[in-house]
């Protein structure tokens, strides 16, 4: 045999050799990157099941919320007819009662009468002691239950007087959710009706601290007397986030902060704050200023 073949023959052999543990880590590796991917997809859709589950809770929340007030006004209303019923029972255990201790002044009266003139035998006086015995136990009962449903009322009335304050807390937190509620909607209503539609589903009163420095000028501001919204040149692709608080100035002078509640690509709108007419209101021209770490 030529001594080149034989040289080939040695470099093949060597080749397979080097060759065969690379085939078999990329065989290894094939299925770990495979469990890789599907672990990926699991967390996936996890995360979508925890997005689901806490929008589904906000709203149990706000159900819940309702059905609590409705359900206090229910026992509220319960509770004042339970009172009614004791109140209406008192009085009638109450004039029983007057009608009973009449009967015992009676009964005591006639034996007096009948021991002073020894005329009544004496069964008939037994009969009247027995009688006299039977009213002052009757009226005992009634007493000791009268005793009873006063104390009942007490714990009606101390029941419906809390019940009542729940409701008042409950109705008066409801009121302030609602405020809020229509002051917000009105403040974005005079901005669409002027400056067009915003997105401000997740703006909320989020804060968020800037990330980078940037400079922009107001382009926009609707004024009234309740809130002021400004827009600046500056969005999306400046890297402008819901939640910045901006300071706007005029030159040198501070006039106020803008708290940004909606981004668009090259546009974002906000809410002044801290504007005092005493230093001039936000105009357009100014310069709204973030700065990274505020």
């Amino acid at each position: 045999m030529h001594i080149l073949t034989k040289i080939l023959i040695v470099v093949v052999t060597l080749l397979v050799v080097m060759l065969v543990p690379l085939v078999m880590v990329n065989a290894s590796n094939e299925g770990s990157y495979k469990a890789r991917f599907e672990r990926q997809q699991s967390m996936t859709a996890a995360a979508n099941q925890a997005l689901e589950a806490a929008q589904a809770s906000q709203a149990a929340s706000e159900a819940s919320m309702l059905a609590e007030i409705k359900a206090l006004q229910t026992e509220a209303s319960s509770v004042a007819s339970q009172l009614r019923s004791a109140s209406a029972e008192n009085q009638r255990l109450q004039g029983e009662l007057s009608r009973t201790t009449a009967s015992v002044a009676g009964v005591e009266a006639k034996l007096e009468r009948l021991a002073a003139i020894g005329e009544a035998s004496q069964e008939l006086t037994n009969k009247l002691v027995q009688d006299a015995k039977q009213l002052r136990e009757s009226e005992a009962r009634l007493n000791a239950k009268l005793v009873q449903l006063e104390q009942q009322v007490a714990d009606l009335r101390d029941s419906e007087e809390v019940l009542q304050a729940a409701n008042a807390s409950l109705q008066e937190q409801l009121k302030g959710v609602e405020r809020e509620r229509d002051r917000a909607q009105s403040t974005i209503a005079r901005y669409e009706a002027s400056g067009g539609s915003l997105n401000l589903a997740a703006a909320g009163e989020v804060r968020r601290v800037a990330d980078r420095n940037l400079r922009a000028v107001v382009s926009n501001v609707v004024q009234d007397a309740g809130d002021t919204l400004a827009t600046i040149d500056a969005g999306q692709l400046d890297g402008v986030q819901v939640g910045w608080v901006l300071t706007i100035s005029d030159g040198p002078d501070y006039v106020a902060n803008l708290r940004v509640l909606d981004v668009d690509v090259n546009r974002s709108v906000g809410i002044v704050e801290l504007q005092d007419p005493s230093r001039g209101l936000v105009a357009v021209g100014h310069v709204a200023t973030a700065r990274q770490g505020e």
